[in-house]
C-alpha cells in the first residue's frame, strides 16, 4: 500500500488572526453588523460555530449568522470557507479532538479565524471526505493529540504536525466504498442515539 504525507495531498494553513478589538464571530444585532461592515471588516467564523453548523444535516445557508456582505479580497480568498475543507482546532480538548468536514454549507462571505487549521485537498489521488475519514480515525486522532501535548503546557496543533502525517492511498473506488461505509455507520449510530433520547424523554414525562 502506498502512503502520502498530507503536504503532498493539499494545502494546510492556519486561519486569519481575529481583530481583538471587535468581536464579530457572531453578530447579535443588525446595528452591530452595520457598524462592522462600514469599517470594511470580514466575518470570521469560529471553530465552535463551524462545529454547530456541521452537525446540522439539512442546513443550506448561514441564516442565523449575519455574514458581512462584501467581495473578499485576495488576502481573504484562500481562507474563505469552501465545501470539502477539513477543519481542525488549534487548541483541542484535553482528550478530545473534533475534526470537522465542511459539506453542503454556503458561506462565501465568511473566513476561518486563527483558532482553526484548514486542510484543503488539491491532489486528484485522494477524495477530501476520505482524507477526513482517515484523520477522524481513533489512531490518527490519538497520534495528533500525543504530538500536540508533547513538551508543552497547552495542547497545540500546528500546520507542521499535520503536514507530516502519512495517509494510506488506495484507489478512488475503494475510497468511495470506505466513505459510504463510514457515512452509513454514523447514520446508524445517530439513529440509535435518537431512539435512546426519545425513550429517556418519554420516561421523564411520566
Amino acid at each position: 500500500m502506498d502512503y502520502s504525507k498530507i503536504n503532498e495531498l493539499g494545502v494546510t494553513m492556519k486561519g486569519l488572526q481575529v481583530d481583538k478589538k471587535v468581536n464579530f464571530s457572531i453578530f447579535k444585532a443588525q446595528e452591530k453588523a452595520d457598524i462592522i461592515e462600514s469599517k470594511g471588516k470580514v466575518g470570521f467564523l469560529g471553530h465552535k460555530i463551524i462545529k454547530a453548523l456541521a452537525v446540522e444535516k439539512d442546513i443550506k445557508k448561514l441564516e442565523h449568522i449575519m455574514c458581512i456582505k462584501q467581495d473578499l479580497s485576495k488576502k481573504y480568498k484562500d481562507y474563505s470557507i469552501q465545501n470539502g475543507d477539513i477543519v481542525i482546532p488549534v487548541f483541542p480538548g484535553k482528550d478530545q479532538l473534533d475534526i470537522i468536514f465542511m459539506e453542503d454549507i454556503q458561506a462565501e462571505d465568511c473566513v476561518y479565524n486563527d483558532s482553526n487549521l484548514i486542510i484543503r485537498v488539491t491532489s486528484d489521488k485522494v477524495i477530501p471526505k476520505y482524507l477526513y475519514t482517515i484523520l477522524n480515525s481513533s489512531s490518527i486522532r490519538n497520534r495528533i493529540l500525543k504530538l500536540c501535548t508533547k513538551n508543552t503546557r497547552q495542547a497545540r496543533i500546528t500546520v507542521a504536525m499535520l503536514e507530516q502525517l502519512s495517509i494510506p492511498i488506495i484507489s478512488l473506488e475503494e475510497q468511495e466504498e470506505i466513505i459510504n461505509r463510514y457515512t452509513n455507520a454514523v447514520k446508524q449510530l445517530n439513529q440509535v442515539q435518537n431512539s435512546i433520547e426519545e425513550m429517556v424523554r418519554g420516561g421523564n414525562a411520566l
